[in-house]
């Protein structure tokens, strides 16, 4: 065993020597894999999890290495610290370079060391002119309040959750017309590569509606969104009006039923159907899901209004089969099997748009030469689906 540790030890000594010494002149870092920052990280990698101080002896590194070491520190952050990285140039007679890498973001996206958290709190995106609207109008902001209400959810830091959700408004005509004096907001936890561990008292999916006083009702499954409905919709025996609380519940009740991986198509509010019945009426429509990635099927619903327009009953058949997912696939971009490379990037452009939360979260804690290749997937991504649209 120590024989193995002593040949291991001098390989990343010459491996890192190399990255410095050699492939300079071989390439540019435009190259990603045969750029010099690429196997430099591969061995600065090694060398932390020997948890050890390295001297590289062999001959002094010139001041533009230097330079340029302290800058692969600085500018690409796949050193946490750019302090741990010292470099100390010796005299002409030979030289120690003292390497500290407490705290490394490994190619594969495993992480050492810690370094600060960001702020428990979810995602959001800039105001809509719906938001800037309601705000202007009852003088508060709405966003602000789902966010300070969701503060009580935060838990500890060292269960940070809802970093890993997304707080975003849910539009639609229907919406804004039955419920004018509320904004309705959707908290999403990720649930792919592996689920998030969500916060008690929160779902995967749930609702938030923020009214003209900045109340806020949470809805986590459909039997609550059902008594909002029974609470909050204006009665009318108006057949638009029965149309539009029909394209509302399915727009809200399909936010419950995702994973973040559907896309949904627009309802069409004339395929509404209105059937009159003995003790009022009922308003039936369906909203389904865009054929892409494997994923197919439609949401059904009927609401059952009795004859002065409240609401009586609801009735939802859900029929959603998943197509493909996001599990490594980012991560195995540069693999060293062709094949598995292909496959993983063949998965993400079928995956698309849907998938861009996953590579977004998968980005953080990779390497550079990693966050070029899902960079470039996405733009490959943004293309196809510009010429598709």
């Amino acid at each position: 065993m120590i024989r193995k540790a002593i040949v291991l030890r001098k390989a990343t000594l010459v491996l890192a020597a190399f990255a410095f010494c050699v492939l300079p002149c071989l390439g540019s870092d435009t190259d990603i894999l045969n750029s010099p920052a690429f196997y430099l990280e591969k061995a600065l990698t090694s060398i932390a999890h020997e948890r050890a101080s390295i001297s590289i002896v062999g001959r002094a590194l010139s001041d533009s290495e230097i330079v340029r070491l302290n800058n692969l520190a600085k500018a690409t952050q796949h050193i946490e610290s750019a302090k741990d990285l010292l470099v100390q140039k010796a005299g002409s007679t030979g030289v120690q370079t003292g390497i500290a890498v407490p705290s490394v973001v490994h190619p594969d996206g495993v992480q050492k060391g810690k370094r600060p958290s960001p702020e428990n709190k979810p995602a959001t995106e800039p105001d809509t002119d719906i938001e800037k609207g309601f705000q202007s109008k009852y003088k508060i902001s709405p966003k602000g309040k789902a966010v300070s209400y969701l503060k009580k959810f935060a838990g500890s830091d060292e269960f940070p959750s809802l970093q890993r959700s997304r707080l975003f408004l849910l539009k639609g005509e229907g919406i804004e017309k039955q419920f004018p004096e509320r904004i309705v907001y959707v908290l999403r936890f990720m649930q792919f590569p592996v689920p998030v561990l969500v916060p008690q008292g929160l779902a995967s999916n749930t609702i938030l509606v923020v009214d003209r006083k900045g109340a806020i009702e949470k809805i986590l499954d459909e039997a609550a969104l059902k008594q909002f409905f029974v609470d909050n919709l204006k009665p009318s025996a108006d057949e638009s009006r029965s149309k539009d609380a029909l394209a509302s519940w399915l727009l809200m009740v399909k936010e419950l039923a995702q994973d973040g991986m559907y896309q949904f198509k627009q309802i069409d509010k004339n395929s509404i159907r209105i059937a009159k019945i003995d003790t009022g009426c009922t308003a039936s429509g369906v909203i389904e899901i865009v054929p892409r990635g494997g994923n197919e099927g439609a949401i059904e619903a009927v609401l059952t209004f009795d004859k002065g327009g409240r609401i009586q009953s609801v009735v939802t058949i859900t029929r959603m089969n998943a197509g493909i997912r996001p599990i490594c696939q980012s991560h195995r971009l540069l693999d060293t099997d062709p094949v598995l490379r292909q496959m993983a990037e063949r998965d993400l452009l079928v995956m698309g748009k849907m998938c861009k939360d996953y590579l977004l979260e998968q980005r953080k804690n990779v390497s550079p030469a990693l966050k070029r290749e899902i960079d470039r997937i996405w733009l490959k991504i943004c293309e196809r689906e510009s010429n598709v649209e």
